[in-house]
This record gives structure tokens, sequence and C-alpha cells, in this order.
């Protein structure tokens, strides 16, 4: 029997989607009963990672930005990567359980779609709370081979998916009228990781001075240029080691760094791994 080829028509949309790169990394992840009395708490943190939050029992309260945001049974919660923000339990006394996830997804058009200054808080209507629910224990559960961790993966784009179809429920946010010149200020930090970046080079692209510049840049990301500037190094360095068989010399290198103790002091410091210990947990060989 002949093969006959297959001619598969695209708009230039899907060709775009079907070539776009994705990321996916878990750090961290869990279900916790946080007790009477457990002192659950903490200031003016930020992770390097996005953090999700489902809330099946108790009250919770993440401020960001100015805002304080009342988190209750159901809710599902998005922090975004680099936001300074604190948390604690509504009422110390009451009992509080939820689902919890420390994940960096890596890719300009989904990525960038969903992030952004402010906490998206989604109140999860009682037809998709099985739902939800059956994601995250997919996520932080055991992985024991490739295919836990293909799965894994899936469920975690599959979050971030089910996110973005529901963000258009909050109440829209004022958009700053610099966020196209922050946008050119981003894409050069990308496309220049390999060097040093100076606040100066940055502040001219928006044409400021480098202290007014410095002031909005934290104002509209909630982290200091050279905190920015660091996440996204180590980012593009846990990018490499997990997708990539670049020796670790090449990919200090690809990140700006010339010697190999301040790469493996600065990395582990943001990651709490050498770079080599890193690769071993989350190659897929």
């Amino acid at each position: 029997m002949a093969n006959t080829p297959c001619n598969f028509q695209y708009d230039s949309a899907t060709q775009q989607d079907i070539g776009m790169n994705i990321f996916v990394s878990y750090r961290f992840g869990g279900y916790v009963n946080l007790g009477d009395g457990d002192n659950w708490k903490c200031y003016n943190t930020a992770a390097p990672t996005a953090k999700f939050y489902y809330l099946t029992e108790g009250e919770i309260v993440i401020e960001a930005n100015g805002q304080k945001h009342s988190i209750g049974p159901y809710d599902l919660v998005y922090v975004p990567e680099k936001l300074t923000h604190s948390f604690y339990k509504a009422n110390p006394e009451v009992i509080t359980k939820k689902y919890w996830a420390h994940i960096l997804l890596r890719t300009g058009n989904v990525s960038e779609a969903l992030i952004s200054n402010n906490i998206f808080v989604f109140r999860v209507p009682a037809e998709d709370r099985k739902y939800v629910k059956s994601v995250f224990k997919s996520i932080i559960a055991p992985r024991k081979n490739l295919s836990d961790i293909l799965m894994q993966r899936a469920h975690i784009i599959e979050l971030y998916a089910y996110c973005l179809s529901h963000r258009s429920v909050q109440k829209p946010q004022r958009v700053s009228k610099n966020a196209e010149r922050f946008q050119e200020v981003f894409e050069y930090i990308e496309k220049n990781l390999h060097k040093r970046i100076t606040t100066k080079e940055l502040a001219n692209i928006m044409h400021f001075n480098s202290n007014y510049f410095i002031g909005i840049f934290k104002q509209y990301t909630g982290v200091t240029p050279h905190r920015y500037i660091a996440d996204a190094k180590c980012n593009r360095a846990m990018q490499l080691l997990s997708n990539t068989t670049l020796s670790v010399s090449s990919i200090m290198l690809e990140t700006g760094f010339d010697d190999p103790n301040v790469f493996l002091r600065f990395f582990k410091k943001n990651t709490g791994y050498s770079p080599t210990n890193f690769r071993k947990s989350t190659f897929i060989k």
C-alpha cells in the first residue's frame, strides 16, 4: 500500500504557537494543614518562581502593591514571580488547608500574558473544584520515572491555561502608560544575559536618569533592576541546565559570568542547589 502524504494547513497564529518553546520547572509544593496556633507568615518576600495556592479550608491574607487580598475556601491564587508580597493566616486559631506549588514557566506568549504586578485570585466554581484539586495532586505527586515527569509538566501547563482562561473574571487592572517601554527593557535584558547589564543601560532605553528609573522599575515589577536581572540570569541557567547538555562552564558564560566560583555562589544562593546537582534533579535523560 503506497504511502499517502498528509498536507496540513495552519494559519499564522497556529504556526507561531507550534514553534513556541515552553520551559517548565517544578520547584516545591505540597498539601498542608495549618492547625490551630500554626504561625504561618512571611513579610516582604519575593520568589524567583511563580506561586500557586488552592485553599480548601480556612482563610489567608496576601498583601502586595498596597492591596490586601483575603483568600478563602476554593480560591485559586497566583502570585507572580519576583513580586514582593507578604502572607499570613487571617486568624492563627482557625485551621487552614491548602495546596501549594512553586513553579517556573518560561515562554514569551504564555508567561507574559499571565504574569503582572498583581495577585490573581479566582473563586473556583463548584463544578471545577474536583478538577482543580486533581491537577494540584498530579503536580505535587512524587516523580519516579520519565512518564511521571512529563505528566507533571503537562499538568503545570494545564494549571496556567486554566488561570488564563479565567483571568477576565478578575477586575481589570490599570495598565501603566510605560508598559510598552518596560517591554523594551525586558526584551533587552533577555537578549543580553550573556554580559553584564547596568542600570544606566536600562534607564537610557526609557530616557530616564538611573535613580528615577530604579524607583519606577520597582513600582512596576515589585523588585529592583538588579534583582530582576539576577533572577533572569538564574532562570536562564536553570533552563539550560534542564534542557541542554551544555557544560556548566558554557552556561556560566551564557549567563554573563567569567568566574566559576562566583557563578557557583550565585546559583546556589538563588536555587539552593549547585549547578551540577540541579541538573541531576531536573534533567530528563
